[in-house]
């Protein structure tokens, strides 16, 4: 489904593999996205970026956020996101729900997060 703006927070366990699930699925339905991969496992991310960019990916449709975790929630929190798809730990996910995006979060389904 195009919904727009996705925004994708993956984990530091399986990094290319999780980007993938998040980000292929998105930009195949014709959205825009903007990975936050996490802090030790950036380069995956940056490197799939410049693969996109070769293959003819237009500008803009795929972005990479690099940075400590805080910028998950402020990614999750910005206006002009108008998805967010995470995988994480419990920790992290408390701190990425953010109100204006609790209807637009797609989680793991998995115990840990109820």
């Amino acid at each position: 489904m195009c919904t727009g703006v996705v925004g994708a927070i993956v984990p530091w366990n399986f990094p290319l593999m999780l980007l993938m699930w998040k980000v292929c699925p998105a930009l195949a339905m014709g959205n825009t996205v903007v990975l936050k991969p996490a802090t030790y496992t950036r380069l995956s991310a940056l490197l799939f970026a410049e693969i996109c960019a070769e293959a003819g990916l237009p500008p803009g449709v795929f972005n990479v956020l690099t940075g400590p975790g805080a910028m998950g929630s402020m990614l999750a929190g910005h206006t002009d996101v108008d998805k967010v798809a995470f995988t994480g730990s419990t920790e992290v996910c408390v701190s990425v729900k953010h109100p204006l995006v609790y209807r637009f979060i797609t989680l793991p389904l998995c115990a840990e997060y109820t």
